[in-house]
């Protein structure tokens, strides 16, 4: 429907041939006392005998309307109503296509789950059809017979498609003329696709495409009705122009193909919030002010107010705090403004440094009430690489030293014969490896992070030619000298990551992993490692003897056999030894296993030793933040997690005789060591991955990825399926590239994640979330929002739009407690929180992107009112009421709660009810953007046949149905067929059928807690598993079977759901979701009059009305944009008005209406 055509002052009703409602008396006549008006018609043409019989069967018809339109503005003119037809639900029911009505509600999440059926039952208003008996239509179950008594016809059936019948209600007879009948049916706009939307101006630029992937404009009308509609997406500019369904023809359109059920032209819709009532708060123009305005400055998500759903839950003494789970306005908001960093044009990038970051609250140091609730680092998004794998590799080290002399003289090694002679001491090298992860779909470019890696609870012994050396196992934080010993506790190793040598910063590429090793050597001794640091910079040296780089680093402890006092615990030619002398040709052999020391006592892990330890800092010693780390502590399960090696498991080291036996010019003699490592074991904190989790899961739904703080097992004792981190180890045989521990191509010092951590299982290039570019158009977009960030389970990742049921919740439960903690069902939350309530008019100001020119949202807004110029999202047209054109947009552009008052004069072109259950329609909706082209990320447009459905906006990758290669799975995005389109629809047909009528947009997208199928997910995501839409992608050597949780049906699955080639619901809702509502606002009314001669003749006429709501209550006294006060604006809602009407031949009822 073009906008320009659109009457933006209210219609004079007399100029629609008859009186429209037009007070509240009369509405009250209408509604209340709507049984004493079927005398009516008889009394008034009682007193004018020249009346036709023609004259009195449409007077009656136009009486029927009047009945009609008086029921509907009772029944639906309030806000919080939402409508559905008589095809919804499980039971097949005799009347198929009536329109009903029922109150919006939706279910807050406070302990068991409703009766959900019972609750639709009780909100129940009627349905929309004239009845004998007003009260029977006021039933739910009228629907499950046919038709009773006198009845018309009023749209005929067609094919699969079923007729509507409606029951004759009689007139009283006057003294010598009968009074004849009339009977009406009401047909909500809403649940069809409008062929008459406006052409939109042809996407040129990837500006013009990177609004429509966000707000789709067009229908895909050619992947709908096996092609049958795709002359209406062919010829955009004359379908813009139809004014009617039988016009449609013109185009080349089958009269069949075009059922009065399936399509419309002209619909519109409010900006309602069903829920609540009310208009629907603008998102753009709130977040596009310099700061949110006081009512939102403290406001948290879930609950609506300024204390959240729940505090932040208590934790031990010392223990770094997690923020409340209920997250702020404050906070979405951080997310939505990320384009502020990029500035305008050219190719965008994240500086992560110390002044973007705020620093997390430290343990005991760390603020409590209502600061803790309002710090920065829980209400601003922090962007920063994550740490996609912490490593440490234990090696052997070989070499001559001063230490040797020693030994000679003190016999612990042999000097002769000279074959037989001791050339070398032995050392212990400790190698840390970094693997950070861009998990973004923009560079992030960075100049130095710390990281302090504590000690992990090793132990070891060695065998020497097959002879133990040592009986008891020395454990890794007792490796020092005697000197040190007493100043080893709660020491670490400090990491210092860095550019490399003569860069001034890293620039880690979309979705990318880098590997930063040591190129520097520190030893234990007098603490260097711990004080000092090591510097780690991109790409991996391994050694190769004394021609290797001299870049190649780590640390050295000759302190191999040392108990728990100190001293030394070795054993070789009868004496006691801290180290151990070899020759060329000798054995050495390792056995390992898990113990610890006891001397780590961490104040933030509760002053204990736990398994695994890190902080993570951005900047450097001399001026750094705090933003994350690992906690990790298997606790009582240590040795099953961490298993013993035996010397058969583990590699034994001959030594070469190749070793340099004396003093080398290039340093000391533990750096010279490095060049002749021997690793024998591997640990590796890491997240979870497709393929090489030890702890499988569905990672990337469940685990919270991106999350830069992580702590498991301390008081969050749940299962590690449920963690973020897991800590492993495993003999490792050779350095790279011939062992698959250390994982690094040969481009840019890449290392492997999302499918797997090694180069076999993984991928260099994992994207997992979007920075947005500009503003967001659709509530949709907010799925990449941080909004599950501060480490407390359940770790729920891609909130918005999503439905997935949380593992740890039982399935009939959103909120639940664990000890002082409380878990939520995040998505339902924030779903029921944001859907309904709030909409994106994308009136705020843009910039630039490739192509492209800044848009202002004030420029925007004035232009749109003044210009009849569209916004980006260019479903809106605009209402006036009254006002011109220049004076709405001057009072908007002055008003400070524009946000709250913008949806007052705003409709919604081809609005699109979630209620609907016409397969063709719906395949229309889901098609839309059909055939577009995606932008990438850098800077491209990938064109392709097919819908787009893109995660990531811009894409980091091509589609998986062009390149089929693994990788692509992580990277870019999908394009369905038209066949896979029409499945779909199907699908999403029988979940509304089976769950309907929604009582909220929320309803739709989430899922029904309770028993059962519908608890698992919403209803689109349980079509698209259905569907099989993703079962070319998905590997089913992936799947698996969860073993804890209150739910584990919920945590089974495949190991890679959640990848962005993996489509989830949230990736289809996204460009459509601003034109999805709950309830219709536009309704086609058939109505029908008879009359009866005195020799019993009969007849008839019909007549066709369209009555649109409008913004304006029927009681002028509240303002549109208020929360209605007045009792009529309470009890009727928003004002109905005639737009069209026509009267109609019986010729004319089969399922086409013009």
């Amino acid at each position: 429907m073009n906008s320009s055509a659109f009457p933006t002052t209210r219609p004079h009703l007399r100029e629609q041939g008859f009186a429209l409602v037009a007070t509240l008396a009369m509405l009250i006549l209408l509604v209340v006392v709507a049984v004493g008006m079927l005398g009516l018609s008889a009394v008034s043409l009682r007193t004018s005998g020249s009346d036709s019989a023609t004259q009195r069967a449409r007077a009656n018809a136009r009486l029927a309307l009047q009945l009609a339109i008086g029921e509907l503005q009772a029944a639906a003119g309030p806000d919080n109503r939402v409508t559905a037809t008589s095809a919804i639900g499980k039971a097949g029911h005799a009347q198929k296509n009536l329109t009903g009505v029922w109150e919006g509600w939706q279910w807050k999440g406070e302990g068991d789950a409703p009766d959900w059926d019972k609750e639709k039952e009780n909100r129940f208003k009627g349905w929309l059809v004239s009845s004998n008996l007003r009260e029977d239509s006021k039933k739910e179950s009228y629907v499950d017979s046919e038709v009773s008594g006198d009845k018309v016809t009023l749209v005929e059936a067609a094919g699969d498609d079923a007729g509507v019948d409606a029951q004759i209600v009689k007139l009283s007879d006057s003294p010598g003329r009968t009074g004849g009948g009339i009977a009406w049916a009401v047909f909500d706009e809403s649940q069809k696709a409008d062929i008459s939307l406006s052409a939109e101006k042809p996407a040129e630029t990837y500006e013009d495409k990177y609004d429509r992937m966000t707000a789709a404009h067009e229908l895909g009308f050619q992947a709908a009705k096996d092609s049958a509609w795709k002359t209406l997406s062919e010829k955009k500019d004359e379908r813009a122009k139809l004014l009617s369904i039988e016009q449609t023809r013109l185009l080349g359109v089958k009269k069949e193909d075009a059922s009065f059920h399936d399509v419309t032209s002209g619909s519109l819709g409010l900006l309602a919030n069903v829920v609540d009532g009310g208009l629907a708060t603008d998102i753009s123009r709130l977040f596009d002010e310099d700061a949110l305005p006081k009512s939102y400055e403290s406001r948290f998500i879930y609950s609506g107010k300024d204390t959240p759903l729940v505090p932040p839950p208590g934790r031990f003494t010392g223990a770094n705090p997690l923020p409340s789970p209920d997250p702020s306005w404050a906070l979405l908001r951080s997310h939505y403004r990320t384009y502020d960093l990029f500035g305008s044009g050219g190719k965008p990038e994240i500086t992560a440094n110390v002044s973007n970051i705020e620093e997390r609250p430290k343990g005991a140091n760390a603020p409590a009430g209502d600061a803790l609730l309002r710090h920065p680092s829980f209400n601003k998004q922090q962007l920063a690489p994550v740490l996609a794998k912490a490593q440490f590799i234990f090696s052997l080290s070989f070499g001559y030293g001063g230490t040797l002399e020693d030994m000679w003289k003190a016999g612990s090694a042999r000097t002769s014969p000279a074959r037989l002679r001791d050339n070398y001491m032995t050392w212990l090298a400790i190698d840390p490896v970094i693997t950070l992860w861009n998990p973004y779909n923009v560079p992030i470019r960075f100049s130095e992070q710390t990281i302090e890696l504590y000690r992990i609870p090793l132990a070891f012994r060695l065998y020497k030619n097959g002879v133990l050396l040592n009986a008891n196992y020395t454990r890794l934080t007792n490796t020092y000298t005697v000197g040190d010993f007493a100043d080893r506790k709660e020491k670490n190793y400090l990491l210092k990551v860095l550019p490399e040598t003569g860069q001034q910063s890293v620039v880690l590429e979309p979705g990318e992993h880098m590997v930063f090793t040591a190129h520097n050597w520190r030893p234990h001794g007098d603490q260097k490692a711990s004080e000092e640091g090591l510097l780690l910079r991109p790409g991996f040296n391994p050694p190769a003897g004394a021609a290797s780089s001299p870049e190649i680093g780590g640390i050295t402890t000759m302190n191999l056999f040392v108990d728990s006092t100190g001293a030394k615990s070795g054993t070789d030619y009868g004496k006691s030894i801290r180290t151990v002398a070899v020759k060329a040709g000798d054995k050495i052999e390792v056995e390992v296993k898990s113990e610890r020391a006891g001397n780590d006592v961490l104040a933030e892990a509760g002053g204990k030793e736990v398994t695994g330890f890190l902080k993570y800092y951005m900047g450097n010693e001399t001026n750094k933040k705090l933003i994350g780390g690992i906690e990790l502590d298997y606790g009582d399960r240590e040795k099953e997690f961490l298993p013993p090696y035996s010397r058969h498991e583990l590699p034994a080291i001959v030594i070469d005789g190749s070793i340099p036996t004396a003093t080398l010019a290039d340093g000391l003699a533990a750096m010279r060591s490095l060049r002749y490592k021997e690793p024998f074991l591997i640990a590796t904190f890491q997240q979870k991955t497709e393929r090489d989790s030890k702890f499988p899961s569905r990672s990337w739904l469940n685990n919270a990825p991106t999350n830069l703080y992580a702590s498991a097992g301390l008081d969050q004792t749940e299962e590690f399926a449920h963690q973020q981190y897991e800590l492993k180890w495993e003999p490792m045989f050779d350095w790279p590239p011939d062992s698959p521990t250390i994982e690094i191509s040969t481009k840019r010092n890449r290392g492997y994640g999302g499918s797997g951590v090694y180069a076999q299982t993984g991928s260099e290039i994992a994207s997992f979330s979007s920075l947005p570019r500009a503003p967001a158009h659709s509530l949709g977009q907010f799925t990449h929002a941080p909004l599950n960030s501060g480490g407390q389970l359940p770790l729920t990742s891609h909130v918005v739009a999503n439905s997935f049921a949380p593992p740890l919740l039982k399935s009939d439960r959103v909120r639940d407690t664990s000890g002082s903690r409380t878990y939520l069902d995040h998505s339902y939350l924030a779903n029921n929180a944001l859907f309904d309530g709030y909409f994106l008019s994308s009136a705020a100001d843009h910039p630039a992107l490739e192509g492209g020119s800044a848009r202002k949202g004030n420029d925007l807004l004035k232009e749109f009112f003044e210009d009849n110029k569209r916004l980006p999202n260019s479903r809106f047209v605009p209402y006036l009421g009254t006002e011109a054109a220049d004076d709405v947009a001057g009072r908007l552009l002055d008003d400070k709660e524009s946000h709250l008052h913008l949806a007052a004069n705003l409709l919604l072109e081809a609005p699109f009810n979630v209620n609907s259950t016409r397969v063709a329609a719906w395949e229309a909706v889901l098609a839309s953007n059909n055939d577009q082209a995606t932008p990438l990320a850098d800077g491209g447009l990938d064109e392709a046949e097919g819908l787009p459905v893109s995660r990531n906006l811009p894409a980091t990758g091509p589609s998986y149905e062009s390149d089929g290669s693994d990788p692509t799975k992580w990277t870019g995005y999908r394009r369905l067929t038209e066949k896979q389109i029409q499945r779909l629809a199907l699908e999403v047909v029988e979940e509304v059928k089976k769950r309907g009528p929604f009582q909220s947009l929320a309803e739709f997208v989430n899922r029904r807690p309770g028993k059962g199928e519908l608890s698992r997910s919403g209803a689109l995501q349980a079509a698209i598993e259905r569907a099989e839409l993703n079962s070319g992608v998905l590997d089913p050597q992936s799947e698996f079977d969860a073993t804890s949780g209150a739910n584990t049906e919920a945590g089974s699955g495949n190991t890679a759901d959640g990848a962005p080639g993996v489509i989830t619901q949230s990736d289809l809702l996204t460009p459509i979701l601003p034109q999805l509502r709950a309830r219709g606002d536009t309704f086609v009314i058939r109505a029908y009059g008879e009359a009866v001669d005195k020799a019993g003749r009969k007849t008839s006429a019909w007549c066709e009305a369209t009555v649109q709501r409008f913004p304006e209550y029927v009681d002028p006294a509240d303002a549109a944009a208020a929360a209605p006060a007045a009792a009529p604006n309470i009890l009727f809602g928003r004002r109905f008005q005639v737009v069209s009407f026509r009267w109609v031949q019986p010729s004319k009822l089969q399922p086409i209406h013009s």
